[in-house]
């Protein structure tokens, strides 16, 4: 299973994920893989999450962000159409046979920026498209966009966020809605993938450690909130 988590900041945008592969029937016993990275670079102003059968993702990834660069495509509109067609174009051939509702279900958000109406001006944009409704573009206007298991992650982000926040705060949110979701269901889980998207320094995806930092600042705040209700705080 999957959690893909797309939250716009004032100043950026931030991109995360998961990467726990699950494999069995959800009801039961599953084996666990946690290698399966969610969270992509696909150009300088553009990050791409997915979430859907491994195998069949990494297949349609393979070498978009040179395809993409080689038409020079980069703002996230033209990559949410290019990838439209391309994604629609492969299901249409592998999955002829099957009708719409019997297809693998596959979601991608993409995050970034694109150009405005004035002159310099530069939008941040989410988008999601998905193989239940053919691969149509949907903007996310609400600042933020979830995929995979949306229930505990919603409420997080209807109780946590903050457009108005910098994206320090906001990486720091979107760690914790993944890692808080991970202890309540098995399926979500392993390494988190942080990725900060501005119009100064387009993609970057954090190190290792700024994401363990992030982690352990994250840790100290919950041990704070715990103290407070159990009265030691006071």
């Amino acid at each position: 299973m999957t959690l893909v988590v797309a939250l716009q900041a004032i100043d950026a945008i931030v991109l995360a994920g998961d990467n726990r592969g699950t494999f069995g029937d959800p009801r039961g016993f599953m084996a666990v893989s946690d290698v399966r990275k969610k969270v992509f670079k696909i150009s300088h102003y553009c990050g791409l999450g997915i979430a859907g059968p491994p195998d069949i993702a990494a297949n349609l990834l393979k070498n978009l962000e040179q395809q993409l660069d080689s038409q020079n495509i980069v703002f996230a509109d033209d990559v949410t159409l290019f990838l439209r067609d391309r994604f629609r174009t492969q299901y249409n051939d592998w999955f002829q046979q099957f009708p719409m509702e019997r297809r693998p279900l596959m979601g991608v958000v993409i995050a970034g920026y694109e150009k405005g109406f004035t002159e310099g001006e530069m939008v941040p944009r989410i988008y999601t498209i998905s193989s239940e409704f053919d691969y149509a573009p949907m903007l996310c206007d609400q600042g933020f966009c979830l995929l995979g298991l949306p229930l505990f992650p919603t409420y997080l982000v209807n109780r946590l966020y903050d457009l108005r926040a910098p994206k320090e705060s906001v990486a720091a949110l979107a760690e914790y809605i993944i890692s808080e979701t991970a202890t309540q269901d098995p399926k979500v889980g392993g390494p988190v993938t942080i990725a900060v998207i501005s119009q100064g320094q387009g993609y970057r995806e954090l190190e290792t450690g700024e994401i363990a930092n992030i982690h352990r600042r994250n840790g100290e705040q919950m041990r704070k909130l715990k103290e407070y209700f159990s009265g030691s705080g006071w």
